[in-house]
């Protein structure tokens, strides 16, 4: 049987990628790779993580489950460092999902978390790992470190001390002074405390 449309192996290719690349730009351009829109805060509203950057401060991403062990033994150590820091404040993004949003505020509760807290579905969340850093996200606790103004700067998987985040932001603020004041952000942005 011959089909006209497929008269060789190599135009049935090129046919099939022409079909599979238009398929995939409707998929982009309806926002479905915009991972950041699929995250709310704890009242339900949606929220993006760029909502909170800062042009004073850096802005640490703290990606956690609320059964993960390390993230447990981490949040108090994160709290502290938010409360106490005048150059970088911490975001907790939650991909716990909202099937789990019950243990996701036990979590913050438990921990007296004062810091923002956005939760999502674990794909969006790890779409949004990938998204930003380029590498496959592999599990959590996961961190992503952004410049005043919201340049990435860091990103890790695994436990990352506090103290290790403060030694980075000052190597940077040390090499790269721009980041100390960047102004990209503007002011009345949800985290603003000015």
């Amino acid at each position: 049987m011959d089909y006209p449309l497929f008269k060789s192996r190599a135009a049935s290719l090129k046919t099939l990628s022409c079909i599979v690349l238009g398929v995939l730009l409707l998929w982009t351009s309806s926002g479905h790779t915009n991972a950041s829109e699929s995250f709310t805060d704890f009242d339900g509203q949606p929220r993006a993580v760029s909502d909170y950057f800062s042009p004073q401060k850096w802005t640490i991403v703290m990606i956690w489950r609320h059964n993960c062990h390390v993230c447990n033994e981490e949040a108090a150590g994160y709290a502290f460092f938010h409360e106490g820091n005048e150059r970088a404040q911490v975001l907790g993004l939650s991909m716990d999902g909202q099937s789990h949003k019950d243990g996701a505020q036990a979590f913050i509760d438990n921990h007296d978390l004062s810091f923002t807290n956005l939760i999502g579905e674990p794909p969006a969340v790890a779409g949004y790992f990938q998204g930003m850093t380029g590498q496959r996200f592999r599990g959590t606790p996961s961190f992503l470190v952004f410049a005043p103004g919201g340049r990435l700067m860091a990103a890790q998987g695994g436990a990352v001390p506090p103290d290790t985040i403060q030694a980075f932001i000052d190597s940077q603020s040390e090499n790269h002074p721009t980041t100390q004041n960047a102004d990209s952000a503007p002011a009345g942005y949800p985290g603003d405390s000015r």
